[in-house]
């Protein structure tokens, strides 16, 4: 469950105290970038995996969990082995699979900032950012980009951003809290989709497919 409250997320989700106002620029330009092509696309859908490290706890070389999501406007719906959490944007569907329960509640305003569905646009408004420059993920060159919350509140202090530079694509990003937690996403693959590709109901409970489920409405 922790690994599912923390996603994008992703998350596929997205912060920063930058050290110069060149850095800043450069961050800014590139994140302008990732936002602008994605922006552009009717619907998303993107496979991932996710991981948690914390030294201190002695949690590290966990197998990582692997996932998908599809976003389509403000709607989106992530997928793992053992719960699904969908949104058409007026609901928010979790349903536990292994416990045959789905729990049914309003979409939270400010919870939304944090939803999937603004992984490529969260930077806008609330992070300050820096690029890190150049370096190597599995041979491909990317751009690392550092994000921070302007909320001193926020749980998270830290976003790592790595940015392929031919497409675009957000390749990984390590989200850090306060409690020296580090959630590690590793995106495999983003690919566009037409707006007629994925139907509105695709980003709500089916309940007619899942009789047995019990539902727990807490709207």
């Amino acid at each position: 469950m922790k690994f599912f409250q923390n996603t994008v997320l992703l998350s596929v989700l997205f912060l920063l105290l930058a050290f110069s106002a060149q850095a800043q620029q450069r961050g800014g330009l590139i994140l302008d970038e990732v936002y602008k092509k994605h922006k552009s696309y009717d619907a998303i859908h993107a496979t991932f995996s996710v991981e948690m490290e914390n030294k201190d706890a002695g949690v590290e070389g966990e197998a990582p969990k692997t996932g998908e999501i599809y976003v389509k406007g403000d709607k989106y719906k992530v997928i793992f082995d053992d719960i699904e959490r969908m949104s058409d944007n007026i609901s928010v569907w979790t349903y536990f699979k292994d416990e045959d329960e789905v729990q049914i509640t309003e979409v939270d305003p400010e919870e939304s900032e944090f939803s999937p569905s603004k992984i490529f646009s969260i930077y806008k408004n609330d992070f300050r950012y820096e690029s890190h420059g150049s370096l190597q993920l599995e041979g491909i060159a990317c751009y690392e980009i550092e994000l921070r919350p302007k909320d001193a509140e926020s749980p998270y202090y830290r976003f790592l951003m790595t940015v392929e530079k031919s497409t675009k694509n957000i390749r990984k990003i390590i989200l850090s809290d306060k409690n020296k937690t580090d959630f590690i996403y590793q995106i495999s693959k983003i690919e566009r989709m037409g707006k007629n590709d994925l139907d509105d109901s695709f980003f709500m409970f089916d309940s007619e497919q899942h009789k047995n489920v019990e539902q727990i409405d807490l709207r």
